[in-house]
């Protein structure tokens, strides 16, 4: 006895101008290539429930396979529709004119975008979600000449609001000493999840606000056992933020193809800071 789960297949896929969905069925669409079997639902024939298991043929929510499958069910697709997988990002493909990272689509023009789509369409349900604005809790702000801003202004007013500093004054640079370790120093005065914090600015950091990055890494480096002049250093970093929540990273579209790399190492300043011994110093 074969059965396969039934479903209304509402997997959504993105494009630049498409906001991001969460509820959808995409594992449904990948079969499965192991066989998995299981007890049916009293509903479908309760005199013979105990006489058969049924065969499942696609996979189903709770799968620990399921992701994986659906995974390597869309990407057999996007290869054979033309598309290339990066070799250093596996969920990345491109073409010469439309990039797909997970499931957002990018595309050089609107006709090549929406001749994907059509085509994609084919294959998939896909739901239209037209612009969004939010992607993994970054805003992404389009303007009138076509550039982009990003910024996470909702994070850092939860950051905020985790520190008590809501109502804190706005400071000009995020940190101005060189941090050490401090045995003996003096206990930190506040309650605040030490580590919860400093991962919440850490994520910031990365994705938004690169100038805050040494000033959070400083920080970072003494999660195990905070002092006071850690605490007061993560202040200053949020303070910073009371002042700039809504500063970001500006991407502007440009014919050059080349990369921009920026440098900021300067843990050489420990040097004074830390005992010659100490593995933090190396």
């Amino acid at each position: 006895m074969e059965i396969s789960p039934r479903f209304e297949i509402d997997d959504t896929l993105k494009c630049i101008k498409r906001k991001p969905k969460d509820t959808v069925k995409r594992t449904t669409h990948a079969k499965i290539k192991r066989k998995r079997r299981g007890k049916g639902k009293r509903q479908y024939n309760p005199s013979k429930i105990n006489r058969y298991l049924l065969k499942l043929n696609m996979s189903l929510y709770g799968l620990r396979q399921a992701g994986r499958n659906w995974f390597l069910y869309l990407k057999d697709y996007l290869l054979e529709f033309g598309f290339a997988q990066s070799s250093i990002e596996p969920c990345l493909f491109y073409s010469d004119k439309i990039v797909i990272d997970d499931t957002i689509f990018i595309a050089t023009d609107q006709q090549t975008l929406d001749s994907t789509l059509k085509s994609l369409r084919e294959k998939f349900t896909l739901t239209d979600e037209n612009d969004f604005k939010t992607f993994l809790g970054i805003h992404l702000d389009k303007t009138i000449d076509g550039h982009l801003h990003l910024t996470q202004p909702n994070l850092i007013t939860k950051v905020i609001e985790l520190t008590g500093l809501t109502n804190g004054k706005g400071l000009p640079t995020p940190a101005t000493t060189i941090l050490a370790k401090e045995e003996h120093g003096l206990e930190r005065e506040t309650t605040w999840n030490y580590r919860q914090v400093v991962g919440i600015l850490n994520y910031i950091d990365s994705n938004t606000r690169p100038d805050i990055t040494f000033a959070v890494h400083q920080v970072a480096r003494f999660s195990n056992d905070p002092k006071r002049s850690h605490e007061k250093a993560v202040k200053r970093i949020i303070r910073y933020l009371v002042g700039t929540r809504d500063k970001g990273i500006p991407i502007d579209p440009t014919d050059d193809h080349f990369l921009q790399c920026y440098v900021d190492a300067d843990f050489c300043g420990l040097w004074t800071k830390d005992t010659a011994d100490d593995p933090s110093s190396v």
